[in-house]
């Protein structure tokens, strides 16, 4: 009997070693992304799978609620680096990063980090697409086709922003530290993403691109349900302004290591630092239907891309490009766009926001 059970404990313990060498081996073929996470010190808390906020409403997010009052809510109608010649698979190292400063007592470490072609699968020229989807891109083939959006040439309102969370907000200084515990969202709207918002709508009206550029706080009180609210928001100014061509989700993404360690998405513009921005295309794929438009969202977006990229070399992150909604199937012309991350400062938002501006007027006047 004895030696019965011990011949028993062999074969368990033999069969929990070849489950666990299985495991170990599919994990790395099937999901390269996470292991490769893994392996790393930093833990990509929004752009592991989905921007920020798409990942918590598939996980059904906690009740949140700001901290501070309440703001007007009312809509506002306001006046090189070196590519591949070829599209290929980029299996480079991950970019380094740099530690600023040293944290006090009570503060957390926020690094300086550059996003190029290694945070991406996917690259022509001076474009980059990090591709998680199960579609096959041709890159060179989907940049000489121009989206189905036609500007109209109107005094009317032609571009939409508005904020799904519109309560994210940013580090207060840019020391390399930030305070452990203090929320970065604020109902503020002089401190979170709508005066983000206001700096890209003032570039498109100046250029003659009328925007409306609505302030509704979807994400307050309560953070679940911001896209619902959001989705009702995009009905309405389509119903009042017909003309809309284009309506951009202006985010903020977030990520951050396993030790607390906050990265902030920079790139150096002009003598300035600015908060990399991350165009996020979602599409139509697996378990995601209904939404017919998202290959003309796609072009939209790798047109954005590759005119960021040669007017301000790093300001844009590679394309998410991802098999999610995020409203962009109302409309051709949908995208959503992070603008640094609650690493960075407003003022490096507010930066990006005028650059990609000026490169947005580009992209737009060729689509009239």
């Amino acid at each position: 009997m004895q030696e019965r059970r011990k011949k028993k404990k062999i074969i368990a313990g033999l069969a929990f070693l070849l489950a666990a060498v299985l495991f170990v081996t599919n994990f790395q073929t099937v999901f390269p992304h996470l292991a490769k996470a893994a392996s790393g010190a930093a833990v990509l808390s929004a752009l592991a799978a989905m921007p920020e906020g798409g990942k918590a409403m598939l996980n059904g997010d906690p009740l949140t609620q700001a901290t501070t009052q309440p703001a007007s809510t009312q809509a506002q109608v306001t006046t090189t680096t070196q590519a591949p010649t070829t599209q290929q698979q980029t299996t480079t190292a991950p970019p380094t990063t740099a530690v600023m400063a040293t944290p006090k007592a009570g503060q957390g470490k926020v690094v300086a980090q550059t996003y190029g072609k290694s945070s991406a699968n996917l690259s022509y020229q001076n474009v980059l697409v990090s591709n998680r989807t199960s579609k096959k891109v041709d890159l060179a083939s989907e940049l000489k086709q121009k989206p189905n959006i036609e500007i109209p040439d109107t005094d009317q309102p032609v571009v939409l922003i508005f904020h799904t969370h519109a309560t994210e907000s940013y580090v207060p200084r840019a020391d390399g530290t930030y305070d452990k515990g203090v929320s970065t969202r604020s109902t503020d709207n002089s401190k979170n993403m709508n005066a983000v918002g206001d700096e890209l709508a003032k570039v498109l009206n100046a250029a003659g691109f009328k925007t409306v550029h609505d302030k509704t706080l979807h994400d307050y009180p309560s953070y679940n349900g911001g896209y619902n609210r959001s989705l009702k928001t995009i009905q309405n100014q389509l119903k009042k302004y017909p003309t809309i061509k284009v309506a951009l989700d202006l985010h903020r993404d977030a990520i951050e290591r396993d030790d607390g360690t906050k990265i902030k998405p920079v790139a150096s513009i002009g003598g300035k630092q600015a908060a990399q921005i991350m165009i996020a295309a979602g599409c139509q794929d697996g378990d995601v239907t209904g939404f017919p438009n998202w290959k003309q969202n796609f072009r939209f977006a790798l047109q954005i891309q590759k005119q960021c990229a040669a007017d301000y070399p790093n300001l844009a992150r590679p394309i998410y490009f991802i098999d999610k909604k995020y409203n962009e199937f109302v409309m051709p012309g949908s995208l959503l766009i992070e603008m640094g991350t609650d690493g960075n400062t407003l003022e490096e938002a507010k930066y990006s926001a005028q650059l990609l501006g000026n490169s947005l007027v580009k992209v737009l006047k060729t689509l009239m």
